[in-house]
Parts: structure tokens; C-alpha cells; sequence
């Protein structure tokens, strides 16, 4: 090629890179939205530790901490990172400030959260159009039933609300509640108040496990619940899914039947989660179920499925999982929006399945703001709410030490054509040829 070819090739490249944004590898830019050497907002000094992320079309809000005992929920959109409630704002209906806060939801500008105060105080709270509001607290009766609601003390990487068109669902110790303001419906109920029957069984619910967290969107709520013999241990178990106008009705329970398969699949756990009004199940069948000590023993992950009017049908199974390493094939927390399914890969990275293909977010290794990240638990992207559209907020550990928060976004296949277009320009006019690796950069303030 002579010099005026290579140059000409070379423009053409500059140009449409210069079209679109920084690119990661794989076609993934990164924002940062707040990490370790951020300074608070309204606060003193900069965040200790941060995560929880919820993200709605390019906002995230989060729970971030600090020194002295600061905490509270920061929202980042626009490049700009605000304070929305932290350890000064006034308890409503209570007395002082927060002291703890749970993962938070967010629909559009609106949060809903669950958080505890000083004397043992605790509630479901929202902030719509800058006004903070009580769902219930534990001064609270609790409808069709004796006494006040009771809100024990929950770990910071799960959300006890949902909210959707400012109807929040939650969990309490008495069961799971969708509620606006001044108006609480019980879904869900268990001693020692009484007990919802299950639907399709001769039980009535008395377990409501963490890991079945409910899920509440577009009028739609999923959650999953049991019956235990206390005495064996032996349980019934099922997801459900409630609206207003159809009431409670079973997903998948001990006695269905998958896809495929010809018995019922016994003794199983699944993670629920609604998109766009359809409900899907991520579901293990576990070979030694065992509620009272909360072990499941030996288990197989069966793969992620969408409730049609036939029944369940599969969208996401073992073959589909054949990039990542056999040993961490295993889909545990898991985030879905517009179809797009976003998961941890059990310390091999988050990775992304829409349309029938597999691919990494982010992987151990790779550089991400100048930095390397490490092995990534679980647990710390286990949110429900943590994609929307072709966004991901994630939370991210580096060698360094330092930690953040992050929005992965993942291209179109239009954008990622033009990408490959560009590198492969710039590939012929440097002479270097075409190697196949994505080039790799990252932006994003401070």
C-alpha cells in the first residue's frame, strides 16, 4: 500500500472512531460512576466502600459509606454524582437520622429502600419528586392482622424493595407487601400472622427464604415461598407470581414438569425475575434440600426460563454457557431487561446473553479506568436492577486495592460492526495487520 492508500485507510479509521464512543474490549465502554478516591457529596472525605448499584437508562443510584460513620444512597447521571439521603436526613415518621441502608430501587427519578435507624428503628421509605415518605414502619399495623410491622436487620448486598410506577413491594418478617402510599396489600403472609394458602397445594406458606427475594415491575410481582415441616425439615417449595387483577398463581413448583424432561424435578431453589410483564426463573435442582440449616447439598443448575401460555420454556441452558470454564458454568444472581440476561460467572467475570449470544462484560485482567480488575464474587453484582437497556452498573475490585462502581455499556451490533470496521483500518494503515483483539480504552470522570 503507498503512502497516500495507507493514509486515506488511516483517516477512514480515525473517523469512525471518532463516531462513536471509547471502546473496551469486546466493543464495552466503562463509566465510572464513583470509586474508593471519590470525594462524598455532602460529606467528609471520600467513599470506604460503595456498591448496590440500581440503574434506570444511564441513572445509578447506590450505597456508598464512609468515615465517622457517614452512609447514605448517591445517585450519578450526567456526569454529575449527588447525595440523595444519608445518615442526616431525618427518619419521616421517626426520630433522627439513618443508620443503615439496603440496597435501593429505582424506576426513573424515584427510590424506594429499606433502612434502619437509632433505637432499633426500621421501614421502607421512598423519595419521589424530592419528598421522602414512610411505607411502613414498626409503628405501622399490619393490615388484616394483629400488631406492627417488623423489619430485622438485612445484609447490604440484597434489596428488600422493589419499585415500579411508584408501587413498592417488600418484605417484612410477617410476609411480602405491595404498597403505595396510605394503601398496603398483602401478597404473601405467614405466622404468626395468617398464613396465605399455596396455590395448586393443600399447604399454606410459612418460609419466605432470602434468596426468593420478590421482584415488582409493570404490575407484576414474582416471589418464591414454602411450607416446612419444622420437625423433618422436609419442604414444599415454589415461585409465584401475584398481580391485582389474576391474584396469586403458581411459576414452577416441586411437581412441575421442565421442558425436556420426563418427572417432576423435586426438590429445587430458583431466583425469579419479571421483564416487560413476563416472568422468567433461573432454577438448581437440589439433590439434598436441606431448609433448616439453609444447605442444599449436591446441585445442578438447570438454565433460566420464560413462563408462556404453553408453560415454561428455555432461554438460557448449560450448552449456551460454553465460553465460560466448565467448573463456573453455574448461574447463581442474575439481572434482566428487555431480554438482555446479565450475570456473574461465578469468579470468571459478568457476562451478557441477548439474542442467543454469550458474551464477557468484564473479565479478571482486564484494565478497566488504568486499573486491573480482580476475581469478582458473586455477591458483589448479585442486585436485581443492576441493567437496563444495554447499560450495567457494576462493581468492581482492582489489584490495587481500590473498588468502584461502573456502567458497562455494551454496544449495538451496528456500533461493534463499525468498531471492527475501524480497528481493522488502522490495523492496514500501521502495518501491524489485522490481530483480532479488541482496542481497549476507558474513560469517565472522577
Amino acid at each position: 500500500m503507498n503512502r497516500h492508500a495507507r493514509a486515506l485507510v488511516l483517516a477512514f479509521a480515525v473517523l469512525i472512531l471518532a463516531l462513536r464512543p471509547s471502546q473496551v474490549s469486546a466493543g464495552v465502554v466503562f463509566t465510572k460512576v464513583a470509586d474508593t478516591t471519590t470525594l462524598i457529596p455532602d460529606g467528609t472525605g471520600s467513599f470506604t466502600a460503595l456498591g448496590n448499584p440500581s440503574i434506570d437508562n444511564g441513572r445509578v443510584v447506590f450505597v456508598g459509606n464512609g468515615a465517622g460513620g457517614q452512609t447514605g444512597i448517591y445517585e450519578y447521571y450526567g456526569g454529575q454524582l449527588t447525595m440523595r439521603v444519608n445518615q442526616s436526613t431525618p427518619i419521616p415518621g421517626g426520630t433522627g437520622g439513618f443508620t443503615k441502608f439496603d440496597a435501593p430501587s429505582l424506576d426513573g427519578i424515584d427510590i424506594a429502600f429499606q433502612a434502619e435507624g437509632a433505637a432499633k428503628q426500621a421501614g421502607v421509605f421512598t423519595q419521589f419528586d424530592g419528598n421522602f415518605a414512610v411505607i411502613a414502619d414498626r409503628t405501622t399495623p399490619i393490615p388484616s392482622a394483629k400488631g406492627n410491622f417488623q423489619f430485622p436487620s438485612s445484609p447490604l448486598d440484597r434489596g428488600l424493595a422493589s419499585l415500579s410506577d411508584r408501587t413498592v413491594s417488600f418484605m417484612s418478617a410477617t410476609g411480602v407487601y405491595v404498597a403505595s402510599t396510605g394503601n398496603i396489600v398483602p401478597v404473601v403472609t405467614v405466622p404468626p400472622t395468617t398464613a396465605t394458602p399455596i396455590p395448586d397445594q393443600p399447604y399454606s406458606f410459612n418460609f419466605l427464604w432470602a434468596d426468593f427475594l420478590p421482584q415488582y415491575a409493570d404490575g407484576h410481582l414474582v416471589l418464591g415461598g414454602r411450607n416446612v415441616d419444622f420437625a423433618t425439615g422436609a419442604a414444599t417449595s415454589g415461585i409465584y407470581q401475584w398481580t391485582g387483577l389474576t391474584g396469586l398463581s403458581t411459576v414452577i413448583d416441586q411437581n412441575s414438569i421442565l421442558p425436556g424432561e420426563t418427572s417432576a424435578i423435586g426438590d429445587f431453589f430458583a431466583i425469579p425475575r419479571t421483564d416487560n410483564g413476563t416472568v422468567y426463573v433461573n432454577v438448581t435442582q437440589a439433590h439434598d434440600l436441606e431448609v433448616l440449616k439453609l444447605t442444599l447439598g449436591p446441585v445442578d443448575w438447570l438454565g433460566i426460563y420464560r413462563l408462556e401460555p404453553s408453560g415454561l420454556q428455555p432461554v438460557l441452558l448449560s450448552a449456551d454457557l460454553a465460553a465460560i470454564p466448565a467448573s463456573h458454568a453455574f448461574i447463581y444472581s442474575w439481572a434482566i431487561d428487555d431480554g438482555r440476561i446479565v450475570f456473574p460467572g461465578e469468579d470468571q467475570g459478568i457476562w451478557n446473553f441477548k439474542d442467543g449470544v454469550l458474551s464477557p462484560v468484564v473479565l479478571p485482567g482486564d484494565a478497566v479506568d488504568g486499573k486491573t480488575v480482580v476475581e469478582m464474587m458473586k455477591v458483589r453484582n448479585s442486585g436485581r436492577e443492576i441493567v437496563s437497556g444495554n447499560q450495567v452498573a457494576l462493581t468492581l475490585d482492582f489489584t490495587d486495592g481500590t473498588s468502584g462502581i461502573y456502567i458497562a455499556t455494551i454496544p449495538e451490533p451496528s456500533t461493534f460492526v463499525l468498531s471492527l470496521i475501524a480497528i481493522v483500518g488502522l490495523g492496514v494503515a500501521t502495518r501491524l495487520g489485522a490481530s483480532g483483539r479488541a482496542i481497549r480504552e476507558v474513560r469517565g470522570p472522577a
